[in-house]
């Protein structure tokens, strides 16, 4: 029996089917919060993934939960009217971003008008959950890329509540939870600004806390904060774990180390598409109508499409640039008002896809994906971690090389490894 099945018995057992199988669910929350019974409850599956629950002795059979889905309903989504490459010139608040800064210009400008934002952060215990802030200074909590499903919790009754009062809110999420958002307000708010990120998929929070488990263990240190994307070399796949060791004397030491993607097996199989819950693969997002008021991403291969800019870019000094798509109206208006504060360039939603993956058609699931959530189920995150550098210790021992000879050396060394003449 597959998994599929199973989670099809288990549901359908229930007053109200709400997905026939795994891939129809993306784990977004929306029927928990608006359910008036109380009736849903989010559960882990056995690789962490957060499916709804619905308990039958309080569920009346509304209905009310299957209309706010965002997957088994039609979605309205909106081809960008306007795009282009940006890179923001706050250099202080765009170091921390991942990308240009985009985001962290938006969501600048709700909280100096007295608004509120939500977004993904860090707890202390490495959960990534959707927060809010009302102050600049909290602002880099939801900074940086987090490679990770987050949990909604409650924080659509939070925003609807805030949106009741007048108060500006931004929310910020990738496709499926801005969809999920929508459909959960029922209505259109004037003082709402949506913004999704374009998002290739996300593997589960419980995957990354056991990877971070794992490496504690592993240097008998404790994680003190991780980052996925820094730009001390560049917008490039390359990272920072900070680790935290306490001494007898109970004096506290701090070590960064790098946190190259392809070294790491949580990183590379993330970037690999292999970890992924299964309705990324599905995705009904990936492409280039966006469900937000503004869509953000990476604009890679901006070397190409816009090499002039890439010069005035690192002539002005500045790290990182984004491509930022404009949806709506509301999306149009909002920039307008901050518009001075980015280096721009036009540029037009075909150069962009050109190079992005995600908003062409959705990540491909491989036969190796099966077999890294075997290994995870059957051996926790060190099963998971032995099957990366079994499986890629060729890739990996090739891209060390990369790393440190000259090109003229590389394939005469490979040529040795490999046993040829």
């Amino acid at each position: 029996m597959t998994d599929e099945t199973v989670w099809e018995h288990y549901m359908t057992d229930k007053a109200i089917q709400l997905f026939k199988n795994k891939y129809r669910c993306c784990g977004c929350n929306a029927c928990e919060m608006i359910c008036g019974k109380k009736a849903i409850t989010m559960i882990e599956d056995e690789y962490g993934f957060r499916f709804p629950q619905i308990d039958t002795e309080k569920c009346v059979g509304c209905g009310s939960c299957q209309k706010v889905c965002c997957i088994n309903n039609e979605v309205e989504l909106c081809k960008p009217g306007t795009v282009y490459a940006a890179s923001y010139k706050n250099k202080d608040i765009s170091a921390k971003s991942a990308s240009g800064g985009i985001f962290a210009a938006l969501a600048k400008q709700v909280l100096t008008e007295g608004g509120i934002v939500f977004g993904s952060a860090y707890t202390k215990q490495f959960d990534v959950e959707v927060i809010s802030i009302e102050k600049i200074e909290d602002l880099p909590r939801l900074q940086g890329s987090k490679y990770v499903q987050s949990s909604m919790n409650s924080s659509f009754l939070k925003i609807k509540s805030e949106l009741q009062t007048g108060r500006t809110v931004l929310f910020c999420g990738v496709p499926c939870q801005v969809e999920a958002l929508k459909r959960f307000l029922g209505r259109s708010y004037e003082n709402l600004l949506l913004v999704d990120i374009v998002c290739h998929g996300v593997p589960s929070n419980r995957m990354l806390k056991d990877y971070l488990a794992f490496l504690a263990d592993k240097k008998q240190m404790g994680i003190q904060s991780i980052q996925f994307r820094t730009k001390t070399k560049g917008q490039n796949v390359y990272g920072e774990i900070a680790y935290r060791q306490v001494s007898h004397t109970g004096e506290i030491a701090y070590r960064q180390e790098p946190l190259i993607s392809y070294k790491s097996s949580y990183y590379k199989l993330f970037l690999n598409c292999q970890t992924f819950r299964d309705s990324c693969y599905h995705c009904k997002f990936a492409g280039t109508k966006r469900p937000g008021d503004i869509s953000l991403c990476d604009y890679w291969g901006i070397e190409d499409e816009h090499p002039d800019f890439v010069k005035e870019v690192e002539k002005e000094g500045l790290a990182g640039i984004s491509a930022i798509m404009l949806n709506t109206n509301a999306g149009i208006a909002f920039f307008e008002r901050l518009k001075q504060e980015f280096l721009l360039r036009e540029s037009t939603v075909e150069q962009v896809a050109k190079h992005n993956p995600q908003l062409q058609a959705p990540s491909v699931e491989t036969a190796e994906r099966k077999q890294v959530l075997d290994c995870y189920r059957q051996r926790g995150y060190q099963g998971v971690d032995d099957f990366y550098f079994k499986k890629y210790r060729m890739k990996i021992l090739t891209s060390d090389i990369g790393q440190v000879l000259p090109n003229s050396w590389k394939k005469k060394i490979l040529q040795v490894i490999r046993g040829k003449k």
